[in-house]
């Protein structure tokens, strides 16, 4: 894979507005960047005119011929790269389902299967068994982690349904002793509850002391070395609001480059396991995509019908123990008509946020814990 394409990959600039905007939710909270983009794209594909401009804008991508052939390839190469890494369980898949009288544009079908090794499954919306079917899909993907992606039954005016699903299961590459697990108290909201604590004795993480946002953060790296948890840790037990509004647009791989290497690390944090459900429309409509809701969306690089889309979901899981981190999501777009000198203590025993990243240039899935015992 293009080191030097990646390295320039806007997803990390879209994965900071894209946690600011989902961040209102309160709660315990996954999401995947990734997943999203990756579905996005794919309607980026066939957006023309200011459709087209939109998405360009929010995906943070240059406008042009040879950008759309450089984006092509990013994604392609991305893809392949994702699903062949080496020590860590991941994979990402793309489906597009169709409605059997649409007339796709046979570039666009070329496009989704070059670009995202995506197939186009022709299907019967009006038929109750298509939600089944793409729910089973995306629960074959993410084994069994993600379930009822879409709750409800589509309708004869949905035309075309694309799913990004990413799965992804990774240990740490230096494992928590499950001997040291212990029920410990974690803060929240003024009150504490019991939750079961890892520890790491002494270890050499990626630190920094994050002075400007009064915060901590540190890398978990995981086998395989390409793929590690960013933990930020307010310095507050009640702190977590204002980190979050401090950090702002903040980018994970910019502070990650000023980490330095620390030896004596006592590390704990807790054992959780979180699943969040978000209808996004709203949220990428704050973010600056508003044009292919709208009955003038131009889609017509998909189709000659008048396109829009109607709905973008993302149902996200991930479960952190002692052996690594487990974790899966899946975004689908329907289209329809119109302290002590000599060791740092790390103690995640308040809410803290978290990112799982690639390379430290973008973020796969990321969140926070306001409770792990939730």
């Amino acid at each position: 894979m293009d080191a030097n394409l990646v390295s320039q990959s806007p997803m990390g600039a879209f994965g900071v507005n894209f946690y600011k905007a989902i961040g209102e939710q309160s709660g315990n909270l996954i999401a995947s960047p990734l997943s999203a983009y990756f579905a996005l794209a794919m309607v980026l594909m066939g957006a023309r005119g200011k459709s087209e401009s939109e998405m360009l804008r929010v995906l943070r991508l240059p406008a042009g011929l040879s950008a759309k052939n450089d984006i092509e390839r990013l994604f392609s190469e991305l893809t392949s790269h994702l699903n062949s890494m080496q020590q860590v369980e991941l994979s990402l898949a793309n489906r597009a389902f169709a409605a059997a009288d649409i007339r796709i544009k046979p570039d666009y079908a070329k496009s989704l299967t070059k670009t995202f090794s995506s197939q186009i499954a022709n299907v019967n919306f009006a038929d109750p068994k298509t939600k089944n079917l793409i729910n089973e899909w995306v629960e074959k993907v993410t084994k069994n982690k993600i379930r009822n992606l879409f709750k409800d039954d589509f309708d004869s005016a949905t035309r075309l349904v694309l799913v990004n699903a990413v799965y992804f299961k990774g240990s740490w590459k230096n494992a928590f002793d499950k001997k040291l697990t212990s029920s410990q108290k974690f803060k929240t909201g003024g009150s504490s509850v019991q939750v079961q604590m890892m520890s790491h004795p002494r270890k050499t993480y990626m630190y920094r002391n994050l002075e400007e946002y009064n915060a901590q953060l540190l890398e978990l790296p995981y086998k395989g070395g390409e793929l590690s948890m960013v933990i930020i840790l307010p310095n507050k037990d009640d702190g977590l609001a204002q980190l979050e509004r401090s950090l702002g647009r903040a980018d994970i791989a910019e502070l990650l480059s000023k980490a330095s290497n620390t030896s004596n690390v006592i590390f704990s944090m807790p054992k959780f396991k979180i699943e969040t459900s978000l209808k996004l429309n709203a949220y990428l409509q704050k973010m600056g995509l508003v044009d292919i809701f709208t009955k003038g969306a131009n889609l017509t690089g998909i189709s000659e019908e008048s396109l829009s889309v109607t709905t973008v979901v993302q149902k996200a899981f991930i479960e952190v123990n002692e052996e690594g981190t487990e974790a899966a999501a899946s975004t689908g777009i329907g289209i329809g008509l119109t302290s002590v000198p000599n060791f740092t203590d790390f103690r995640c025993d308040h809410p803290f946020l978290y990112f799982v990243t690639f390379k430290r240039l973008f973020t796969l899935f990321g969140g926070r814990v306001m409770n792990p015992a939730a």
